[in-house]
């Protein structure tokens, strides 16, 4: 974690860069897909691209502010504040991307107690 103290923090600073430029890039494709029909089907897959690498920023920012000083998480709120953000915004991303994931990996842990129930039930 002093990784992030090094240089006057131009690593949390960096971190808080990428999650502006990621959740404008979601944001910009989601409003696009809903203006025009044919855009749609691109869309989505942008946004499935772009979508991971913003929950994966957004989780390294917060597991940051979990584990890292009191130094690290002030300059966090910092950065953000500078940008009209705050930290609410982060856990929404997280949580979103959370939904998202979890039906498919309920849907796969079904599956396979599905495949052991007939495993089991054929011997």
């Amino acid at each position: 974690m002093s990784k992030f103290n090094n240089k006057g923090f131009e690593k949390i600073d960096r971190l808080v860069e990428l999650h502006i430029k990621y959740m404008n890039k979601t944001e910009n494709v989601t409003s696009k897909s809903f203006k025009n029909e044919k855009f749609q089907s691109k869309a989505s897959d942008d946004q499935y691209e772009i979508f991971p690498l913003l929950n994966l920023i957004d989780l390294l920012i917060g597991l940051i502010v979990v584990m890292g000083n009191s130094l690290t998480c002030k300059r966090i709120n910092q950065v953000l504040n500078q940008q009209d953000m705050n930290f609410i915004e982060i856990k929404n991303t997280l949580e979103k991307y959370n939904s998202i994931i979890s039906p498919k990996d309920r849907d796969a842990k079904q599956l396979k107690n599905i495949q052991i129930q007939r495993k089991s039930n054929r011997s």
